[in-house]
This record gives C-alpha cells, structure tokens and sequence, in this order.
C-alpha cells in the first residue's frame, strides 16, 4: 500500500530523495564525468514484514552536455511516483510525475533555473489549470536528486544545508549527519556510512546506508526501507504488478503529454 502519498510525506521524501551541494563561498562542484553511469534497484518493505510493497530504480546517465538522474517508484496498487532531474554547465531542471492512484488526479511539478540563479521557476498541475510559482533561493540553496550523487562520494560540506522542496513550494533548513560503522571483525576496517537527514525541528527525514559509493538501504520516518537487490527481482515485481517485461519499459510519460491526456 502506497501510503507515502500524504503532503507531509511527499515534501519529506522530495526532501530526503537527493541534495545538490555546495559550501558557502565555494563554486558549484562539476557534473559528474560521462563514465558514472549507474542503475541501482530496491524493494521496499514496512517494519514487522518481509512482503514488497513497492520497488524504486536509481538511474544515472550521461546525456549531452550533463547528466539525467532518474528515481522510479512502483506499488502493487498502480501508483507510480516518477522524478528525473537533468543538469548541465548552465542550468537544470527537476520534473516529479505521480499517476496511477485509484481515486485522485496525477500530479506533476517541473522546476528548473539557470546555475547559480536567486530564484527558480515551479510549475505545479494536479488537474485544472497549471499554477507556476517563483521560488526565491539563495546562490548555495541545494537542488533534489543531486545531492545524492554528493553523498554516495562523500563529497558534500555540511552538515546544514537550505533545500528547495518543490511540493511546499518553498524552502528548508535540514541537518545532514554522517556515522562511519565500526570496524568488521578480524580488523578490516567497514567502509560502509550511514547519513541522516532532519529538518530544522530536529524531525527525521531519512536514512542512507552506503557501502563505498553503493546505496544498500534507504530508509524512510515512517520505517519503510528500501534495500538493495538484483535486477532481476525488481523486474519480476514491475512485470507482475504493472504487466510490463522489464525495467526499461518503467519511464514516466513526459509532463506535457500528460497534461494534455488530461484535457490541458
């Protein structure tokens, strides 16, 4: 059951998704270099169960003149929550898709600026008419989705952080930590860390376990965990629940196409 789809937790889980950063006074860090191209994939399980209740993809890959980070999340219950965030030298631009739920429209935001910008265009459609908003931010405000990429290289400086949260329509002071675990026995040293998130109430946002620069567990406030597991496994779960054959058929349709399924 998709139960993250409430406000509160859709701000929480744009929030605690990924974070672009950069230190106060320091240039923007450099789009990531062609050859890191990753695919990562999940399953998702709530606290006292080993049963799915949705999967998530990682994905990142070179495209011309940057870099498109993409995060796909499935349920068994058809809902279907999509963000990609394509960066380059001059610009960049998130896009949240979320469809399929049985009893309410899809909703879409797209937010995007040109690099180092004191302010960022949101457009926001939940059905009727698209609302567009702009957003003040500061030169150092942090981005969704590419902090991830900071995090998973321990590359970030911290620990505080403002972060733009496009589904409040605003911005948020967060606190990010991070716990290296202790050694493994017979001395080896663990390189495994553990990074969590909180806002400025000191109210959790989000955990992440990584192993060198592998993800191998995100968990969520509410206790959901997504923990590492083949391809193979995510696809079989995508097929059976979405009737699809594999992972490449998971992409989001493009914002304007649905909006004009929509009667836009």
């Amino acid at each position: 059951m998709s139960f993250l789809w409430t406000t509160p937790c859709l701000g929480a889980l744009v929030l605690s998704s990924a974070i672009y950063a950069s230190g106060p006074g320091s240039p923007r860090a450099a789009v990531p270099q062609q050859r890191d191209n990753l695919r990562e994939f999940f399953v998702l399980t709530d606290p006292g169960s080993p049963e799915p209740v949705g999967i998530m993809a990682l994905r990142k890959t070179a495209v011309a003149g940057g870099v498109l980070l993409e995060q796909d999340l499935c349920f068994p219950d058809g809902v279907r929550v999509f963000q990609s965030e394509r960066w380059r030298a001059d610009g960049r631009r998130f896009i949240w898709r979320e469809w399929g739920h049985p009893s309410r429209t899809g909703r879409t935001w797209i937010l995007e600026g040109r690099s180092g910008a004191t302010s960022l265009d949101l457009l926001s459609w939940a059905g009727g008419a698209p609302q567009r908003v702009r957003l003040a931010v500061g030169e150092q405000t942090l981005f969704p989705l590419e902090m991830l990429e900071r995090m998973r290289a321990a590359e970030y400086v911290g620990p505080h952080f403002e972060v733009v949260c496009p589904l409040r329509i605003g911005v948020q002071s967060v606190l990010l930590r991070t716990e290296r675990l202790r050694a493994r026995p017979g001395g080896q040293k663990s390189e495994r860390r553990v990074l969590r998130m909180t806002d400025g109430r000191g109210e959790s946002l989000g955990q992440w376990i990584f192993a060198g620069k592998k993800l191998l567990e995100r968990r969520w406030p509410s206790g959901r965990r997504a923990r590492t597991v083949e391809e193979g496994r995510h696809d079989a779960l995508l097929a059976s629940w979405f009737g699809v054959a594999d992972g490449s058929q998971s992409r989001a349709p493009s914002p304007q196409r649905a909006m004009v399924g929509q009667g836009q």
